[in-house]
């Protein structure tokens, strides 16, 4: 039982890169929604049974990387959804995230990631959004413009945190 938070991350992460790869409307909705259910349970059940550790830590990030590769991947095979102002989001978020865990794992000497509420709350939003996109089969600008901000304050966020992150004792 108390590898079961393990396990569920490491379902996301298959569960993630084989999203791209399913056609069937419903099936790639079921593994959505695993992806989403699993995130939210892997780390609260690792942190009420006290089992909660840095390579579970690291597993989670690797997992949500996972899910969202997988999630354009799956857009950009099924949809149009995905276009230039998109990526471009997407490809700033990811630079200010990769930096900020390289900036970690200087100043930590593990990999490790921040999560703020904004980073929640921005997750929660697109985890809504992005079926909505699917079913519109696009991504309106009016839409994307604010939570693409929001993502991208939210990786900034992570970063100023990540800047007052302790080294390690020696």
């Amino acid at each position: 039982m108390r590898r079961l938070p393990d396990l569920l991350t490491w379902s996301r992460v298959v569960a993630g890169l084989t999203l791209p790869w399913l056609s069937a409307p419903v099936l790639a909705g079921a593994v959505y929604l695993w992806c989403g259910l699993s995130d939210v349970l892997d780390g609260r059940l690792a942190r009420r049974w006290g089992v909660d550790t840095e390579r579970g830590a690291v597993l989670d990030t690797l997992a949500d990387v996972a899910f969202w590769v997988g999630i354009v991947g799956w857009l950009l095979r099924h949809t149009s959804v995905v276009d230039a102002p998109l990526l471009v989001v997407v490809a700033a978020v990811t630079v200010i995230r990769a930096g900020t865990a390289v900036r970690l794992r200087r100043r930590t000497g593990g990999w490790r990631s921040v999560h703020t509420r904004l980073d929640r709350i921005t997750g929660v939003l697109l985890f809504v959004l992005v079926p909505c996109a699917a079913i519109w089969d696009r991504a309106p600008l009016w839409l994307l413009l604010p939570v693409g901000a929001l993502a991208v304050a939210a990786a900034v966020e992570e970063s100023a945190q990540a800047g007052r992150a302790s080294a390690p004792a020696p």
